[in-house]
């Protein structure tokens, strides 16, 4: 299934969700945002399955000094 993340199209299995999405990345959960659609995702709907053609932008905290 192709969707969109950060402006590229990403294949990603079916009925995956946000979490399956973020560990394949390398992103932690917990150090991003992350919006579907358009809407900011609560941790609530981190796991409702991603549909073909969503759009995901991911903005990932990184630490430093």
């Amino acid at each position: 299934m192709q969707i969109t993340v950060n402006g590229d199209n990403v294949e990603i299995a079916e009925n995956a969700n946000v979490p399956i999405l973020l560990e394949s990345l390398g992103v932690t959960p917990e150090n991003a945002i992350v919006t579907l659609n358009g809407s900011v995702l609560s941790s609530a709907d981190m796991n409702s399955p991603l549909k073909e053609g969503d759009s995901i932008e991911l903005f990932a905290f990184v630490g430093g000094g």
